[in-house]
């Protein structure tokens, strides 16, 4: 049997949900396979649609097999990405039956592309469902989505060069964004529209360059949505290695999808990921504190953003030179799932995707090229608790990193699986891979009550070979109270002795930080400058490390130039 086919029927085993069957007769389609399976699968996909007109959710799909009603709205912008495609591309090979029931399909669901309604902020939905009014559109000669369609993609230009990407650094829905405006670039009728997608692609891989550290054969520094808590890795890897970037990998089920929309990156792009040190600045929406920050060294990465943007999201991100090892972060947590192990259903998708929610406090930071400071606030009576934590095991702060050299106040130690040592406030610990090292010192805390936490290093024994530094706000559910987290982080390269350790533990000890607060009203000084000012109550920040580049690199605003028409 061929590989493609044992690919394919292993494939058609898994599928579950709509978008996954449109994906799979696509794939049959390219591979030249027109069988009974297309029609067959198509007709599921029209009991799993909604054709009542005076429904709320008309044309739109359920997202499982077994769902038992429309919950998710983006399940049409997905299923009608391959869709059109197999309508562009093959429907002159489809049997006159099969032919109609895409027809029907795809004619109802743009009235679901059409109900849904979505703001350019969102921005993978947004230009899928961009891409979806491009196609419907111009194949189906409708005049008035065309207009729609091409109107989106200039909301979407406008609003980016505003406020930059908003759904920014995601290894998940970057594939998603890049891809669509690939389909547009490659499928549209229109020469003006193909230009502006393609200054979008720009765009993205101009930022994907910025922003991938090599060493680790990874995107680094903070993000909007990621699902993989320890390595950060999913869909974007795929874009890269198909690219060139990283290993080609063998039958990459969406490699298909990469293929059809094919835009490769010129050399003035790609090589921007080679130019070491680099520093990112960028905004990511319009209000203060939406920035983030990412410094890339020789052999370290590191980087947070200026305020908490999901329960998906990581505000702080570092690498180490190794492409197996885990990354960095910080997670704030309340369902006792430091390393996102378990998935849960939560209330507010209808109990329909499982996945690993964290707390979303007020967070303020300010980062200068290699170093940063951070400060969050975890309220018990946040409102929002609920649908993120639908069982509250206690309130934590994470910071989880690798199993690499520690040394705590510049002495090595080891920590054996179980095994596990208190940290104390101003305690500098230095993490150490090869010649680079990240040092954390975590100069205020308290607990729930505003008392001195439990905070601790351990080793316990977890299948990522990583250890964990815990602050405990509290071990148990509690209605209120607000615990408070303070920390300074700093990277450097050429850490190549014990030598190099105590200089840099020295220089971390040093840096003079002290928090002052009137009222509610708290300001952080770094070496007595104000380096952020804030009201953790109100969720006011007036002093920051504040950004006004859409995408800068090393003071220059290339994301600007590149959407005004500019070369890098």
């Amino acid at each position: 049997m061929p590989k493609n086919e044992i690919f394919l029927q292993s494939w058609e085993k898994s599928i579950q949900t709509v978008r996954e069957i449109f994906a799979f007769c696509l794939v049959l389609a390219e591979h030249g396979i027109y069988d009974e399976r297309i029609e067959r699968y198509l007709s599921i996909a029209e009991k799993m649609q909604d054709r009542d007109e005076k429904s709320k959710t008309y044309g739109n799909f359920k997202w499982y097999f077994n769902s038992q009603k429309i919950v998710d709205l983006n399940s049409v912008e997905f299923s009608l990405r391959e869709g059109f495609l197999l309508w562009i591309r093959h429907r002159e090979r489809l049997n006159e039956n099969t032919k109609q029931i895409l027809e029907g399909l795809l004619k109802t669901g743009i009235k679901g592309v059409l109900n849904h309604q979505v703001l350019p902020r969102y921005t993978n939905i947004f230009l899928v469902k961009t891409w979806n009014l491009v196609a419907y559109g111009e194949n189906f000669a409708d005049d008035k989505i065309k207009k729609l369609a091409y109107k989106m993609l200039d909301e979407w230009l406008e609003y980016t060069g505003e406020n930059g990407i908003r759904e920014y650094n995601s290894p998940n829905y970057y594939f998603v964004d890049i891809t669509a405006l690939g389909l547009i670039y490659r499928y549209t009728h229109n020469d003006e529209i193909r230009k502006k997608s393609e200054i979008g692609l720009k765009l993205f891989w101009t930022d994907l360059a910025l922003n991938f550290f090599e060493p680790a054969g990874r995107i680094g520094g903070s993000r909007s949505r990621d699902y993989d808590y320890i390595y950060g890795k999913d869909g974007v890897e795929q874009l890269l290695s198909y690219y060139g970037w990283l290993e080609r990998k063998k039958n990459i089920a969406l490699d298909y999808l990469i293929k059809l929309s094919e835009w490769k990156p010129p050399l003035e792009i790609s090589n921007l990921r080679k130019k070491y040190p680099r520093f990112i600045e960028r905004k990511i929406g319009a209000r203060k504190g939406e920035w983030a920050c990412h410094y890339i060294g020789k052999k370290f990465s590191l980087g947070c953003c200026g305020f908490c943007y999901s329960p998906l999201d990581k505000p702080l991100v570092f690498l180490f030179p190794s492409k197996d090892l885990a990354n960095g972060y910080v997670v704030f947590d309340a369902r006792n799932d430091p390393y996102g192990e378990k998935p849960e259903k939560q209330p507010w998708s209808g109990f329909e995707h499982k996945v690993c929610l964290h707390l979303v406090p007020f967070i303020t930071a300010s980062q200068h090229r290699n170093e940063l400071i951070m400060y969050a606030s975890i309220k018990a009576d946040d409102p929002s608790i609920p649908r993120i934590a639908p069982v509250v095991h206690g309130f934590y702060t994470h910071f989880v990193f690798p199993s690499v050299q520690i040394f705590k106040d510049g002495k090595r130690i080891y920590l054996q699986k179980g095994e596990k040592i208190d940290i104390g406030i101003d305690d500098v610990l230095i993490l150490k891979h090869r010649s680079a090292a990240i040092g954390i010192r975590i100069f205020h805390a308290t607990d729930l009550s505003g008392q001195k936490p439990a905070i601790y290093l351990i080793n316990d024994g977890n299948k990522y070979s990583v250890l964990r530094m815990t602050v405990v706000h509290s071990d148990k559910k509690k209605d209120a109270g607000t615990g408070e987290i303070g920390f300074y982080i700093a990277g450097k390269d050429d850490v190549n002795s014990k030598e190099g350790i105590k200089m840099f533990h020295k220089k971390l000890k040093k840096v003079k930080i002290t928090m002052n607060r009137n009222n509610n009203d708290i300001e952080i000084l770094k070496n007595s400058v104000v380096t952020m000012r804030f009201n953790p109550e109100k969720w006011q920040i007036m002093v920051d490390g504040n950004v006004s580049d859409i995408l800068g690199f090393n003071g220059k605003d290339i994301g600007k130039k590149i959407l005004t028409g500019g070369k890098l």
